[in-house]
């Protein structure tokens, strides 16, 4: 509802985005179904999470093949976001299920809601500055130079984005066993951490060295000579993965150490 009412304020005279927004929002309601995915990584069986977003993202792509084949329009791509979404909660529900656990039995406890707002809610705000700030930068682009230069930077910027799936498989798999060693002491505790930092630093070091020579030859076979204004952008644009890593695992040590106000600060 919030997103349907604020695209009409930003993009008050174009009917297409409103469709398009009106569409896209309702991957919210099949959000829902998250806790889910929090289940099975504190008891490190990311596996079937990744199974299931697998499973929606390989009927989401050959979807999408058809409608580039079959000249759809762009809300029929953006039905086919939805659809995904709807896909991977079913999966989600499936191997929850099959783990002799129910959605049905879920209860509502006002104790704990409350506590997790007043706990969350550093983190909510947060978050809302990051999708702002990291989106931003293409609404002033379609505003200022308008929809051909969003495209092109937009093809630079999802090719860098596309690769934090791989912050979030080590995050997932990994951070559990961390929060658990707390128990073992300080020490453990400390040098666990460290090994989490260096793997994701050296993840997203491997990336930049990967991308920034090869960034001519991704975007000319991925694009198309059309695109060729979007190589630099992708050669500067990868190097903020570094960061990007490394402020999601401090937000998760943040989460941990129970110092969300931080994440609001920062």
């Amino acid at each position: 509802i919030a997103s349907i009412t604020l695209i009409f304020f930003v993009s008050p005279d174009d009917s297409l985005i409103h469709l398009l927004v009106a569409i896209v929002a309702l991957k919210f309601i099949f959000n829902s179904l998250q806790p889910i995915e929090s289940w099975f990584e504190a008891r490190v069986e990311s596996k079937f999470k990744v199974l299931a977003e697998n499973l929606a993202f390989i009927f989401s792509t050959a979807l999408k093949c058809y409608l580039i084949f079959s000249g759809a329009s762009v809300a029929a791509f953006a039905i086919v976001l939805i659809l995904e979404t709807l896909l991977y909660s079913f999966g989600l529900i499936f191997y929850y299920q099959r783990d002799r656990q129910s959605v049905l039995n879920w209860r509502t406890n006002w104790k704990k809601i409350q506590y997790f707002i007043r706990e969350s809610f550093p983190l909510v705000l947060s978050s809302t500055t990051v999708l702002i700030y990291g989106n931003i930068d293409r609404v002033m682009l379609g505003n200022m130079v308008g929809k051909e230069a969003v495209g092109i930077y937009s093809s630079a910027a999802t090719l860098s984005e596309s690769w934090f799936f791989l912050e979030s498989i080590i995050s997932s798999s990994l951070y559990p066993m961390i929060i658990k060693s707390r128990e073992l002491g300080k020490e453990v505790y400390d040098r666990r951490l460290q090994k989490y930092y260096d793997l994701i630093s050296l993840t997203a070091y491997s990336l930049i060295l990967l991308m920034i020579p090869s960034a001519s030859l991704i975007i000319m076979i991925l694009y198309g000579e059309a695109y060729q204004a979007a190589i630099p952008i992708l050669m500067v644009y990868i190097c903020s993965t570094l960061f990007s890593f490394l402020g999601s695992a401090q937000s998760n040590w943040i989460v941990n150490e129970g110092l969300q106000k931080f994440n609001l600060y920062s």
